[in-house]
């Protein structure tokens, strides 16, 4: 999940993910819900119930608001 995540988003974003792993889960979400669609391969996405009770961050902050 990490890979992806730095390969789609940069590694300060990847740092951020680290400070508050909830939001690697919502990232990987984004990163994997991209290449869903691009791709015949199909790969397995966090469920929206599980984000909610773990309190995830809607969508992941934009890389300017990192630190």
């Amino acid at each position: 999940m990490a890979v992806m995540v730095e390969k789609r988003f940069g590694r300060r974003a990847l740092i951020q993910c680290m400070l508050d792993r909830r939001l690697l889960l919502v990232r990987y979400n984004q990163a994997a819900e991209e290449l869903n669609k691009r791709s015949n391969e199909e790969l397995p996405l966090w469920s929206t119930e599980l984000l909610h009770l773990v309190h995830a961050p809607q969508r992941g902050l934009p890389n300017d608001q990192i630190f």
